[in-house]
Order: C-alpha cells, then structure tokens, then sequence
C-alpha cells in the first residue's frame, strides 16, 4: 500500500517537541541574541520520514558566524570545539547530545578537490542549495517549526524520489562521495534516483578518484549497514561506480549482491561482498580480496576477519564428508569466523550446510565447541609421562589434540589412559 502524503501538521508532534527541548539552551539563546536558527539536514528528514535517529548528533544552521555563535553559546555548553570554524562550523555537547552549529553558507569547489572554498550567506536558502539531495535540504525554523523547503524535498520524500538540489553533475561533481551516498539513500530510503541523476554517475564515476579510500571504506559500510542494501549495490553495479573502488567486481552481475541481502551484520555483508572478487585469471583467490580491503583502508583486525570467513567459508565448501571428527577439525581450523562463515555458505543455501548444523548441534549437547584443545596440558603431560620439558611433550600434545578432535571430550582421567598406551606403543 502507498504511503498517504504528508498532511499539514509541520512534523510527528511527540519526535518534534523532543528534538524541540534538547535544543532549545541553544537555539533560545541564539533567538535572543537576535540570530535566526534551524534544525537542518538528516534530522529534518528523518522527522518528517517518521524514522528513529541513530546518530547521537543534531545540526543546526544559523545567520551568526562562528565567532558570534562562540560568544553567545560558549560559556553554556559542557564542551566546545572550534576546528570547523573555518568552514564555518561550530560543535559543542550539551549532557550526552552533540550539536553541530554552522553559519549559513556557499560553496566553490576545484576540481581536483572535494574541500570547498566556504563563503558566509545570510540566507538559509543558500545552505540548503550546497547539500546533496533535495531530501537533506530543507530546514526547520526554531522555535516555530516552519519548514523551509525550496527545493521540493519533502514531496520527493513521501515521492521516494532521489533528486538533487542543483543540476546533478554540478552537485555531484562537487563532490563526488555523494554518489556514493546517493546508493545508501537509494537503500536506506526506499528512493529511486531521477535518470539523470544515473546519468551523472556513470558520466562522472572517475572523479571518486579524488576521495580518500577512507571515506569511501566509510560510505560502503553506512551502505551494507542499511536493512536491505541490494538496491543500492545495484545502482553502484548499474552506473559502473562500483569498479571504481573494487575494479574486480566491474563485470559482476546481480546474484552476487543479491547475496548480500539474506544475511545480517556488517562482517558477514562484508564477507559476502568480497566473495566473488577473483585474480587476473578469473580464479577466486583470497588474497586478492584482502588486498583490496587493505586498499580501502580497512583496519587489520577487519582484514584479518574477513581473510578468516572467507577461508572458512572455502574449507566448509570443499568438505566432501560431513561427520563429528570432519566438523571439529573444520571448528578449529575456521576459528572466530566459523559461524559466519557457516551463515554466507547457508545464504548461499550449499548443500552441506543443513548437515553441519546438524553434527553442531549435537556436539553441543556434551562439548563447547568453540574452545576444541587437548584435555591436558604441558605440564600435565611431563606429570602423567614422567618426562621432561622437550620434543616429546610436543608430539604427546599433537596426539591429545588429535584426540579431542577425533572423540571429543573423554575427561582428564580417559585421556590420561590413553596418552600413556600411546606413549608405551
């Protein structure tokens, strides 16, 4: 069923007079300052959305500049901070809330970079005309809740439309991470971005080339992270950006991210992402998906973790016998990324995944599974054998370890017993 539009109450009263009273030191004392105020962007959108805001931080959009904001909220905030003051932009806490306060603003940019030169406006107008989509430029007066919207945002809202608020190759070429961002908001929000807007990627999609691989590895995770990601790795697919940053998934087709929607959590999207990447030669090869993760920047504990599922996630494809010993052994070898592993390959619905679920199941009846070690250990050993630290105590571990893994957990005592028949034989 459609959503009905937008009646003509400003926003959800009960939303709208909490955001009201967490900003109101603020924006009261901007207001009796003489300063005009707004909530501006993402909080405006999800207001009139009806969304519930993850993000601890609210922004608001003011005719002072950032040494009259100073003055006048300076000395009523827990914590204040000026390194945006530059581009005009002012953050302070208040209790456990951030607010970002920017001075109204224009924005030029040069071509072989995305940080604008900044000029101060005295006109909400011309903020709102410097943002991404139409969807993030509109503002909310203070304290009244007018909504100021010249570009049409909250139609193309309740519209599902993707829309920018300037000629899309002007916006986007400006700064090219908002193609990226326009995928999440394709996802995230259910939109459908105008054509032109498709054109405009696929026509500008090497000008990402001047955005860090850090904020891009950034904009890829706010992606994955949405609920249902897929019509947004389609669009990056469609308009060729995703080659752009992982050029291995260039000719890939939908299947692959299709994949990606049937599982939950960033490591395992992530995981299922990078699956297909294959070398020159068409092989699937691992360490050509880790070293495009270290490219964009991932930290090691991330390339470390996904190098683990996606081995795991290989062995558990290559098992050709499914039984207690075979599944230990692919337990220990997989490690911390046994489970999502297991979780891509039944996302991938292999064959053998329903009966290792089976053999894990029952092996945790009488086992912790993931804690697979010999029963004892190295000083246990010389104890039991009477030998001396050494060689030997290697090969008695090897065999305990190998025990465990072939029958489980005997208890101290059994494998005692039979560490010393394997000693004496």
């Amino acid at each position: 069923m459609d959503r009905p539009p937008f009646d003509s109450r400003p926003f959800d009263s009960a939303a709208y007079e909490r955001v009201v009273h967490e900003v109101s030191p603020l924006s009261e004392a901007l207001a009796a300052a003489g300063y005009r105020v707004y909530l501006v962007g993402g909080i405006v959108r999800d207001l009139i959305a009806g969304r519930q805001r993850t993000s601890p931080d609210i922004d608001l959009t003011t005719d002072a500049t950032p040494e009259q904001i100073e003055r006048v909220v300076g000395g009523m905030t827990d914590a204040l901070w000026k390194h945006g003051a530059r581009f005009g932009t002012i953050g302070c806490r208040l209790g456990e809330r951030i607010f970002e306060i920017t001075t109204h603003r224009s924005e030029a940019y040069l071509s072989e970079s995305r940080k604008p030169f900044v000029t101060f406006s005295s006109r909400v107008e011309d903020d709102l005309s410097r943002r991404d989509f139409t969807v993030n430029a509109m503002a909310m007066s203070l304290p009244d809740g007018e909504l100021v919207d010249p570009f049409g945002g909250r139609h193309d809202l309740d519209a599902r439309i993707l829309r920018t608020p300037l000629a899309p190759e002007i916006s986007l070429s400006d700064d090219p991470l908002r193609m990226l961002r326009a995928a999440r908001f394709v996802a995230g929000y259910g939109l459908s971005p105008q054509p032109e807007i498709e054109t405009a990627i696929g026509a500008l999609r090497d000008r990402l080339g001047i955005v860090s691989r850090e904020r891009i590895r950034d904009e890829l995770d706010k992606l994955l992270s949405v609920p249902d990601p897929f019509p947004g790795l389609v669009l990056l697919r469609r308009t060729a950006l995703l080659g752009e940053f992982i050029p291995e998934l260039s000719d890939v087709d939908d299947a692959p991210l299709e994949l990606v929607r049937r599982l939950e959590g960033l490591a395992r999207r992530r995981a299922a992402l990078f699956l297909p990447i294959t070398d020159r030669s068409g092989i699937t090869n691992r360490a050509t998906a880790t070293a495009r993760a270290r490219a964009l920047k991932y930290s090691a504990r991330e390339v470390d973790t996904l190098r683990s599922v996606l081995n795991a996630f290989d062995s558990l494809n290559a098992l050709v016998r499914v039984d207690p010993p075979t599944v230990r052994r692919w337990v220990r070898a997989a490690g911390p990324g046994f489970d999502d592993a297991l979780a891509l390959a039944e996302a991938m619905q292999l064959p053998t995944v329903p009966v290792v679920r089976d053999v894990l199941e029952l092996l945790g009846r009488g086992e912790d599974i993931h804690s697979i070690e010999p029963e004892l250990d190295g000083d246990d050993v010389q104890r039991v054998l009477g030998i001396a630290e050494g060689r030997d105590v290697g090969a008695a571990l090897k065999f305990l370890l190998d025990l465990r893994l072939d029958e489980g957990v005997l208890g101290p005592e059994e494998a005692s017993r039979r560490l010393r028949e394997w000693w004496e034989t």
